[in-house]
C-alpha cells in the first residue's frame, strides 16, 4: 500500500483532442441499364459519400496500473531546508564583510575630503598641495565605485552558484524519492501558484524535508 499516495486510474495523464480514424470511401456510382423491345429504362444507383477526416495518434500512457500523485510544498521547503538557510546565513555574512570592507574605505575618503577642506579654507595649502590631495581623493573615489561594482559581481556571481547547487541536490533527491516511493508524479506547490488546492493527505513535504535535513547534516559531519 502506497503511503499517502492518490490513486487515479488509466483515465489521467492523457488531456488534449482526440481525432478517430474515419475510413474513407469514395463515391462510386452504378448504372445499370435494362432494354427491352418497345422501352429503354436506365437506373443509376449512387453511393451516398462519406465525410474523409484526417487520422492522428493521441500518445498513450505507457503506464497500466494506478496512479500514484502528492505535492511538495516549495514555500515550506525553503524555509526549513538546512542546505537553503544555512546557505541564506552565509550569504548574508559575506555580504556583511565585503560592505564593512567598504565602509571603511569610504570613511577614510570621507575623513580625508574633510581634513582637506578645513586647510583649504584656513590657507594652509600650496597650490601643489591642493592638486596633489584633489587627485588622491578622486583617485579614492574612483577606487570606491569599482570595488562597490566588483562586491556586487563577486556577490551576484556567489549566489548563483549557491542555488545551483541547492537546486542541483534538491531536483536530484526528488527524482531519486519519486522512484524509491513508486509515485508517478511530484508536483510543486506554492502560494497562489501552481497547484492552488489539494487534499493534505497527498502531502509529502515533511518526509522530504527531514530526509533532506538528515542528508544535509551528514555530508556536512562528513566532508
Amino acid at each position: 500500500m502506497r503511503n499517502k499516495g492518490l490513486n487515479l486510474k488509466v483515465m489521467f495523464a492523457i488531456i488534449g483532442l482526440s481525432v478517430g480514424a474515419v475510413s474513407c470511401n469514395q463515391p462510386t456510382a452504378n448504372t445499370n441499364t435494362a432494354t427491352n423491345d418497345s422501352t429503354k429504362t436506365e437506373k443509376a444507383v449512387t453511393a451516398a459519400p462519406v465525410t474523409a477526416t484526417e487520422t492522428s495518434t493521441t500518445p498513450v500512457s505507457a503506464f497500466d496500473g494506478d496512479y500514484s500523485i502528492v505535492f511538495i510544498n516549495t514555500d515550506s521547503l525553503v524555509s526549513q531546508y538546512k542546505f537553503f538557510t544555512d546557505g541564506n546565513d552565509k550569504m548574508i555574512k559575506v555580504e556583511k564583510t565585503m560592505r564593512n570592507r567598504y565602509e571603511i574605505k569610504a570613511k577614510k575618503l570621507q575623513r580625508e575630503y574633510e581634513e582637506y577642506m578645513k586647510q583649504g579654507k584656513a590657507g594652509l595649502l600650496t597650490l601643489k598641495q591642493q592638486q596633489d590631495t584633489e587627485a588622491s581623493l578622486t583617485k579614492q573615489q574612483q577606487d570606491l565605485t569599482e570595488m562597490d561594482k566588483s562586491m556586487s559581481e563577486r556577490l551576484m556571481m556567489q549566489k548563483q552558484m549557491l542555488n545551483k547547487q541547492i537546486n542541483d541536490t534538491v531536483a536530484a533527491f526528488i527524482d531519486t524519492y519519486r522512484i524509491e516511493k513508486g509515485y508517478t508524479l511530484i508536483l510543486q506547490k506554492q502560494t497562489l501558484n501552481g497547484v492552488l488546492s489539494a487534499d493534505p493527505a497527498l502531502d509529502v513535504t515533511a518526509d522530504v524535508i527531514n530526509r533532506l535535513n538528515a542528508k544535509y547534516d551528514f555530508d556536512v559531519n562528513h566532508n
